[in-house]
């Protein structure tokens, strides 16, 4: 096996998940067998929970074997729901156009932090809440979207992050926090660290009018593009 990989590990871009469903997908092209996503994402999950023990939710391994805009319910009972929005095309690129993605240089242990807000999030009934309303606001963001108000978007990433940083100490930092106000001062109008947080990648919603002085605001860090993925996980060739 042979891992070729664009962005270092830590970055909170669920390149883990990415990995093992990957993985799976080539194991089992390997055996001319084919498996449906939903099976991909399952079997990821068990891999990386249950076998590894890692402290991490289902998100990502179903957001890279599926692919796309979808929302996605976990259940209590531990099934997965993945809704696909179905945008208009030109929505989608407005979208894309409109997010930012800036490498802020650290790299972090996300079990230390997911632990850290599991932790609260089952000691603090406060903590709860915040967390039940980031689950509303998911479900209010898909609406948003499949609107067609972007900006409207961009702005409830903004309080998502809020909402989030406010979970944990270790979800963001002093330099984070200046990053992020540096970037909304400037035109951004929301964003998130990606990932667990505590370091990695800053995702900004930003209007192609306010881009330029965004990137000039945050000239000391990297900046990469970003391309919205439709096809999930697939098989590039088999020999």
């Amino acid at each position: 096996m042979v891992s070729i990989a664009d962005i270092p590990s830590g970055t909170g871009l669920g390149s883990s998940s990415s990995f093992s469903v990957a993985l799976l997908n080539a194991l089992y092209a390997h055996q001319r067998v084919f498996a449906p996503k939903e099976q991909l994402a399952q079997e990821a999950c068990m891999l990386e929970i249950e076998r590894l023990g890692e402290p991490i939710g289902k998100q990502d391994q179903y957001a890279a074997a599926y692919g796309g805009m979808n929302l996605i319910e976990f259940e209590p009972h531990g099934d997965v729901t993945v809704q696909p929005l179905a945008l208009p095309t030109a929505t989608a690129t407005e979208l894309e156009s409109n997010l930012l993605l800036f490498f802020t240089g650290s790299q972090r242990d996300a079990r230390s932090v997911l632990a850290h807000q599991i932790d609260a999030v089952e000691q603090d009934a406060a903590t709860f809440g915040r967390v039940e309303r980031m689950v509303a606001l998911a479900y209010e963001m898909r609406d948003l979207l499949l609107a067609g108000d972007l900006d409207g978007f961009g702005r409830a990433l903004d309080r998502g992050w809020k909402m989030k940083r406010s979970i944990s100490s270790m979800i963001s930092n002093a330099t984070i926090d200046r990053l992020y106000e540096r970037a909304c001062a400037a035109g951004a109008l929301g964003g998130k660290i990606a990932g667990a947080g505590g370091g990695g990648f800053l995702l900004l919603y930003c209007p192609k009018s306010a881009q330029a002085r965004v990137r000039e605001a945050l000239r000391e860090l990297q900046s990469l593009d970003v391309r919205l993925d439709w096809g999930g996980a697939r098989i590039a060739f088999v020999q």
